[in-house]
């Protein structure tokens, strides 16, 4: 016997490395968020009633603020729609930097509104 209780619901490697993928691969109905980690370097900030800036959540480890799409990324509707307001790099199925952008900053207002 393996150990393995076989009505474990788990299928070994659907989910990948990440928690994000983790989510997917198991149909759960919530989703990884935003957090600015490289913005909490002191305990005061922990005790801060100010919102953090977007610019806080960028991430020194991805190169990228983290609220801004990753290449090849499916949005959602309501971000597919933000970036639509923008216009497409020519000869790419990628999002130009403005739609990255544009994307980005959607995400964070939403983020925002729920600290509120």
């Amino acid at each position: 016997s393996s150990g393995i209780n076989a009505e474990w619901p788990l299928r070994p490697g659907a989910a990948g490395t990440s928690y994000d993928q983790f989510l997917k691969a198991y149909g759960a109905s919530v989703h990884k968020s935003y957090f600015p980690y490289e913005y909490f370097d002191s305990l005061e900030k922990l005790s801060s009633t100010t919102f953090p800036s977007y610019e806080s959540f960028f991430s020194s480890l991805k190169g990228r603020n983290t609220l801004e799409p990753t290449p090849g990324e499916v949005l959602i509707e309501e971000e597919q729609q933000v970036a639509n307001q923008y216009p497409r790099s020519e000869d790419s199925t990628l999002l130009s930097p403005d739609q990255v952008v544009g994307v980005g900053i959607y995400r964070y207002g939403k983020l925002r509104l729920l600290f509120q």
